[in-house]
């Protein structure tokens, strides 16, 4: 009864395309925000929550610039924490701000971002001072809260990570994951830093020569890293070095979705892959034509699925782009 109650609502506010998937999405991603003051409509949040349910989702992770800084974070907060059993916010240091108290009471998780670094050092000092204030204060008031980082790969980082990892021990983060820095910037531009982010040849060359040498760092065996995942992330963010260097093929990460997750982006858009900013274009069109003020109806008769190239590595070759608003 409770599936059928879900399935008419789900009806009501998707298009068929979501009704497709059969089987249990676990991850639904969020980018609550993308600078310079783009957020998700309000009006998104009860559809998403019940999607949640429906596809009984085990993780609802809120991303973007400033997820935090969402007008309406407290209202978002309280619906999505019922309708998922992990809560996750991804956030950046300096933007927990004001809202330890509220995460307290919603939030299962919180993941730090750091970097990308590029050839000052002075942006991880920062971020380390901040990330050691801002962890002790959730550690204080949500001893259950589980805390971890993820590292945007880059030269500087790499030549940092002894401190970065005791920062991570003196902080008390349970993990800490890398990713390769980001081919282009929240709008689709290419990032003008990229170069001073890439490892050279010479580099490259010496990092895999080392790279076992390397795992047997004191800081590599503490419990802040799964070893065996730890390998296969660097060992991809090498090859896409490599290619960006012109020395390789990079093979763009297979599409998970909608197997796994569906990403949610700011404007509304619901796709299937995360990469799709590396491997694809990024269609960006803000709900500048639907006012606050518009009624449900009006809201609905918006929606519409955008026909976009297929994704050839998904299960069922679905588009990437789901629906749009």
């Amino acid at each position: 009864m409770r599936i059928i109650m879900y399935h008419e609502k789900i009806e009501a506010l998707f298009p068929k395309i979501f009704l497709q998937a059969r089987h249990a999405i676990p991850n639904i991603m969020i980018r609550m925000h993308e600078a310079p003051g783009s957020f998700l409509d309000r009006r998104f949040f009860l559809p998403l929550a019940v999607a949640a349910r429906y596809f009984w989702t085990r993780q609802v992770a809120l991303l973007g610039d400033d997820p935090l800084s969402h007008p309406h974070i407290n209202d978002a907060l309280n619906l999505w924490k019922e309708s998922a059993e992990h809560l996750a916010i991804w956030i950046r240091p300096g933007q927990l701000k004001n809202h330890a108290q509220v995460l307290k009471s919603c939030a299962n998780e919180i993941v730090y971002l750091l970097g990308p670094y590029d050839a000052s050092s002075e942006q991880w000092d920062n971020d380390a001072i901040m990330l050691k204030k801002e962890i002790a204060q959730l550690k204080k008031d949500s001893p259950r809260l589980t805390v971890r980082a993820q590292i945007y790969f880059s030269a500087l980082a790499l030549s940092i990570l002894p401190k970065i990892a005791q920062c991570a021990q003196e902080a008390q983060l349970e993990k800490l994951e890398f990713f390769p820095p980001p081919l282009h910037d929240s709008k689709n531009n290419n990032n003008s830093k990229l170069n001073t982010l890439l490892l050279t040849d010479e580099q490259i060359k010496k990092f895999e020569e080392n790279f076992w040498e390397i795992m047997d760092e004191k800081y590599f065996q503490s419990c802040l890293f799964d070893l065996d995942m730890t390998r296969r992330q660097l060992e991809r963010i090498i090859n896409f070095f490599k290619a960006a260097n012109g020395s390789g093929n990079f093979e763009p990460p297979h599409c998970r979705a909608p197997r796994t997750a569906l990403f949610i982006e700011p404007n509304g858009d619901v796709r299937c892959c995360p990469y799709q900013t590396v491997c694809g274009s990024l269609w960006v069109y803000p709900l500048r034509s639907i006012e606050e003020s518009s009624t449900t109806h009006e809201f609905r008769t918006k929606i519409n699925l955008y026909t976009e190239k297929k994704c050839l590595t998904c299960p069922g070759n679905y588009p990437h782009l789901l629906w749009r608003a």
